[in-house]
């Protein structure tokens, strides 16, 4: 029995196993398929080629964007793509999402907008001549003779497995019969590497200290209740003053007789899990040089991640630094100049060596807390380094950092996420319920 014709249009360099891949690259066309016959293809996918197509002349009406709305250039493509689809036939289209591209870009989001929006211009071929958000896309799917329309996932890191990707799909004529729960399962993933083996530390080797506020969020505190399962003791230090409740917990502990070798610093907001803890150890308890180590964590509010490597200048600290990514991966940590304290492991031999006080926040030269300001935890590895002790982060161990957000209805009453800090700058996000 001949297997089922599956096409992969626009396919690039990303070859799908049981398609014939097509690509203007090797001069196979999207449109028109001339070669296929009517009702003869079992699956039509085509990831970011229908915005290629013009979105001009008449024939279509979408109510979404409220005008007579004319398609056909991508209606005319898309009818093609159906009708050499099998009756039962699937469709999976995927194009750059409007909606998305205008509320990162209002959001202040550093994001390639105009590539999205225009195309790329690498050749003659990369330009686009059409844009769609979800209702405009579903309705032009409808009017094709498609039904059963849903979201769908990529099965491979190409442009549809990208967050600007706008991913529809839908059958031609009818939803054949189990094909709704086939594709209600999640799409395949890349398997897992397999973990790291434990490690045996004796009970007491590590404390761990947090301080936590008089008033706040408490639901990243289930990861600091898996802690003890690791034979790690937590002391908490409220207040309105962290780094004072910090230094406090850090004297307390690093100078007590018999005390523990290291203190993980916990953040009341980090989301982490004990494998974290785990290869923090790891790190520290096979390079002995090292005496701090911390994870990778993000800024609230921005993009910015929360440490300064090497190789950035002090003087400027938001300077984009561009390292081969082939050695991060065979690296499992690596020097840096600050970090956070969001769950950072440090030795107490090395800290003891250090002149107190050991976090303190200090102001401007003309006495404001300007720019020029120095916070209680970059004053901290400011004299760690003068010291000569060194800060490592971690390239294996990614922690989540808690923001609060705002989550609106959009106009098919589902969830729009929005961080609170772009509520207060920008207002309600695009595509809220009107």
């Amino acid at each position: 029995m001949p297997s089922p014709l599956r096409l992969n249009l626009g396919s690039g360099e990303i070859e799908l196993p049981g398609y014939e891949n097509l690509d203007i690259q090797h001069g196979a066309l999207a449109y028109p398929l001339p070669q296929y016959a009517d009702d003869s293809v079992e699956v039509v996918r085509a990831a970011h080629i229908l915005e290629h197509y013009h979105f001009a002349g008449s024939g279509h009406t979408c109510e979404a964007c409220q005008h007579r709305t004319p398609w056909p250039g991508v209606g005319t493509v898309m009818q093609e793509w159906v009708r050499v689809l099998k009756p039962g036939g699937l469709l999976k289209v995927a194009v750059p999402n409007l909606e998305w591209i205008a509320s990162t870009f209002l959001s202040g989001h550093d994001e390639p907008t105009q590539g999205y929006i225009m195309g790329g211009n690498a050749d003659d071929n990369d330009h686009h001549g059409a844009v769609f958000e979800e209702d405009c896309l579903t309705s032009l799917m409808e009017d094709c003779g498609l039904v059963g329309i849903r979201q769908w996932e990529s099965e491979v890191k190409d442009c549809a497995s990208h967050p600007v990707s706008l991913n529809l799909m839908g059958w031609k004529g009818h939803v054949p019969e189990g094909a709704e729960t086939e594709f209600d399962q999640p799409a395949p993933r890349e398997p897992e590497t397999e973990p790291p083996p434990p490690i045996t530390v004796p009970a007491g080797t590590i404390q761990g200290i947090m301080t936590w506020p008089r008033f706040g969020p408490t639901d990243a505190f289930m990861s600091v209740l898996q802690i003890p399962q690791l034979g790690i003791d937590i002391e908490t230090q409220g207040g309105p003053f962290w780094h004072q409740g910090l230094q406090k917990l850090m004297e307390k502990h690093s100078e007590r007789e018999n005390g523990p070798k290291y203190l993980l610093t916990i953040d009341f907001d980090t989301a982490f899990g004990p494998s974290d803890v785990i290869e923090l150890t790891r790190i520290m308890e096979e390079q002995p040089e090292i005496d701090a180590v911390c994870p990778i964590q993000m800024k609230r509010g921005d993009n910015n991640p929360l440490f300064m490597l090497m190789e950035t200048p002090e003087e400027d600290g938001s300077q984009t630094v561009h390292i081969p990514r082939e050695e991060l991966e065979t690296q499992r940590s690596r020097p840096i100049r600050t970090g956070h304290f969001g769950l950072t492991l440090i030795r107490c031999e090395s800290l003891r060596r250090m002149p107190k006080p050991w976090l303190h926040a200090v102001h401007d030269a003309d006495g404001s807390w300007g720019p020029s300001k120095l916070d209680a935890d970059i004053y901290f590895w400011h004299k760690w380094r003068e010291l000569g002790n060194t800060l490592h982060l971690a390239l294996r161990v990614v922690v989540g950092h808690l923001e609060l957000s705002a989550v609106w209805p959009d106009h098919r009453l589902r969830k729009i996420w929005q961080p609170v800090h772009e509520w207060n700058n920008y207002g309600k996000p695009p595509g809220v319920w009107r």
